[in-house]
């Protein structure tokens, strides 16, 4: 089994294979989706292992390093890495910040989606 692989005894994934096969915005569906409330949908991964955690975080550095930092950031979130979703959030913030009303729906999601974090985080 090579790096970025995760094995179950009956099937085997790379991070990269993953993220190609949800990158049509598959992820809530396959890896599951943090609701607001912090609570945790499952996905389609949870039928074949317990431990979810190593896998997302694969997929999470795989589109992070594919500069899809906004999925990067939910999937980090997912996976309880809180460092990783702060820093991707930072980093996609940032050049939105000073623009005015150009990225007018770029601003609001990516605001709606900051505060989500911030309301689980405080807790």
């Amino acid at each position: 089994m090579g790096t970025g692989e995760t094995r179950d005894s009956s099937y085997s994934v790379s991070g990269e294979d993953a993220l190609n096969f949800t990158q049509e915005n598959e992820f809530d569906m396959i890896l599951g989706k943090l609701e607001n409330d912090a609570s945790s949908k499952p996905g389609v991964k949870d039928k074949f292992t317990s431990d979810t955690k190593p896998i997302i975080n694969k997929v999470a550095s795989v589109a992070e390093n594919k500069g899809l930092f906004e999925e990067a950031a939910k999937l980090y979130d997912l996976a309880n890495n809180p460092d990783k979703v702060l820093e991707l959030m930072n980093k996609v913030i940032t050049p939105v910040i000073p623009q005015i009303s150009t990225l007018q729906l770029n601003k609001e999601r990516l605001k709606d989606m900051a505060h989500s974090i911030a309301e689980r985080y405080k807790a």
